[in-house]
């Protein structure tokens, strides 16, 4: 069939086609071959990454390192641990420490750091002794590390200090000052997330205003515009917008999706309410 490849030589395992290129291992390590099924790069590494901008990276006995498209060396192993390159820029590990190279392998920013991330868009969150930063391309901090947890989310930083969580945006300005036990991940539709403040959990949405209070004993996640809650045993229902299309008093409520509406029970009398 048209686009299957056919091998002469045995291969334990095959890997995606990107750039071009396809890793493949057989009994002597792992190489490369190109999208015609030709041998590129002679197996023999214990590992291997994926080519990006050039370069892929590969693990022998002396460590880490990255290799041409032909095979030879771009950057000769040395490291503990390698990432991709991306923009020009890779995170690698080196003697226990994270730092930042170039494609000829040297030294964007020192290998200085506990923990590091993959630099994104000129930003890079490092873990300096037991804190959480953020770094650019030139090394200077653009956030100083003062955060025990710091992951991406979106276009905005989630960040945790002092058992609080909150976000930060690119520039380092706390949109959301670290005030809740937890925040879950935005949905994708709304960028609604769910959060557990002292008295319960709530909901906030993609501009950070609570929309639902933080009083509930559980609330879901967002579906098409509606979240239910529940306090004790009984359940209510909120719309994206924050308005609260069904109070907490209801022994059970469902959605039909057929009929657009929300379907409640509160002691065995049945009601409806218009979904938003």
């Amino acid at each position: 069939a048209k686009g299957n490849l056919t091998f002469t030589y045995p291969l334990k395992e095959v890997g995606r086609c990107l750039g071009g290129m396809i890793a493949i291992r057989n009994e002597k390590g792992w190489g490369f071959m190109n999208k015609e099924g030709k041998i590129v790069v002679e197996p023999m590494y214990s590992r291997v990454g994926e080519f990006h901008e050039g370069l892929a990276s590969v693990r022998t006995a002396k460590g880490w390192g990255y290799i041409r498209p032909d095979g030879s060396w771009g950057i000769k192993p040395q490291f503990l641990r390698t990432y991709d390159f991306e923009e020009g820029i890779a995170l690698v590990k080196y003697r226990y420490r994270y730092g930042y190279i170039k494609p000829d392998g040297s030294y964007l920013i020192q290998p200085v750091y506990k923990r590091g991330e993959p630099m994104k868009d000129g930003q890079a969150i490092v873990r300096k002794d037991k804190l959480y930063g953020i770094i650019g391309e030139d090394g200077k901090w653009i956030v100083r590390p003062k955060y025990s947890r710091l992951k991406p989310a979106g276009n905005e930083y989630l960040i945790r200090r002092n058992g609080k969580m909150g976000f930060l945006n690119r520039e380092g300005e706390e949109i959301l000052p670290p005030k809740y036990a937890l925040i879950s991940r935005r949905d994708k539709m709304q960028g609604c997330a769910r959060i557990k403040g002292s008295k319960g959990w709530g909901m906030i949405d993609s501009s950070r205003n609570l929309i639902v209070p933080a009083q509930y004993d559980h609330v879901s996640n967002m579906d098409e515009g509606v979240c239910f809650v529940r306090k004790g045993l009984l359940y209510g229902a909120y719309s994206w917008q924050g308005e609260e299309l069904l109070p907490a008093q209801y022994s059970s409520i469902r959605k039909s999706k057929t009929a657009g509406m929300l379907i409640a029970s509160k002691y065995a009398l049945y009601g409806s309410s218009e979904k938003d």
